[in-house]
């Protein structure tokens, strides 16, 4: 219901704004597109880790520059938050033995040797579907009720604007 909200949205906006008739206000350029609904840090300023999410979540599965601009438009503390948040699932599903620690620093996790890569992927992406707003692929896992990274999830979540 509420991606069809938006796209009804969109399409207000985007008809109340002009269409091909000669003088719109609509660029070629805008086009309402991931990029053009990300924020300038000139228009806005940066952003904190809520607004990261959000940027994160607009952008499209595999565009490194919008992703980049993610991270560009976020202030430091906000970075610090999100990096803690993702420390904390990853801590998560290592220590539950769904993946393995790829580097001497424990900043990078991997599949455990042996296993197939799903198990590590969707513990990932379960653990921290609390931050991103995303469904579980595995719905009443321990995976996706896991209050260990409650904290940290919340503090991102809380880093306005």
């Amino acid at each position: 219901m509420r991606g069809l909200l938006l796209r009804l949205g969109v399409l207000v906006l985007a008809a109340s704004c002009g269409g091909s008739d000669v003088g719109s206000d609509m660029t070629p350029d805008s086009d309402l597109g991931a990029a053009d609904l990300i924020s300038s840090p000139d228009l806005l300023g940066l952003t904190g880790c809520k607004g990261f999410i959000a940027c994160w979540n607009a952008c499209p599965p595999l565009d490194g520059t919008c992703k980049g601009t993610c991270f560009q438009n976020t202030t430091p503390s906000g970075m610090t938050r999100y990096g803690a948040a993702i420390d904390c699932a990853q801590s998560y599903c290592v220590g539950v033995g769904r993946c393995a620690w790829s580097d001497a620093q424990m900043t990078m996790v991997m599949s455990v040797p042996g296993d197939a890569p799903a198990i590590c992927e969707d513990c990932l992406h379960d653990a921290d579907t609390k931050l991103y707003g995303d469904a579980c692929r595995n719905p009443g896992s321990a995976d996706c009720t896991q209050t260990q990274c409650s904290q940290a999830f919340t503090a991102c979540l809380d880093d306005l604007p």
